[in-house]
C-alpha cells in the first residue's frame, strides 16, 4: 500500500481493531509529523473526509464564506469522479 495512503486510513481505523480516530485528530497528525504537512494534511484530510463524516462543522463555520465552500464542495462531489 502506498505511504500516502496508510496515515488517513490508520487514522480512521481501517483494517485495524483499534477502532476509528476522528478527522480532525487525523489532519492534526498529519500537520504535527512535520516535513510536506501542507500537502500531506491536503491529502489525509480529503481521504478522511470521503471514509468519515467530512470536515467539522465548526471548521466550517471558521471559513471567511462557509456557505459558498460548502456550495463548491457538494458540486464538485456531485462531478463522481
Amino acid at each position: 500500500m502506498p505511504q500516502a495512503l496508510q496515515l488517513p486510513l490508520l487514522c480512521l481505523g481501517v483494517g485495524t481493531t483499534t477502532g476509528a480516530v476522528d478527522y480532525a485528530s487525523c489532519v492534526r497528525e498529519a500537520i504535527r509529523l512535520g516535513g510536506c504537512s501542507a500537502s500531506r494534511s491536503l491529502f489525509v484530510g480529503a481521504v478522511a473526509a470521503a471514509l468519515d463524516d467530512g470536515c467539522p462543522q465548526a471548521w466550517i463555520e471558521q471559513l471567511a464564506e462557509p456557505a459558498r465552500v460548502t456550495e463548491l464542495a457538494r458540486k464538485v462531489a456531485a462531478l463522481g469522479y
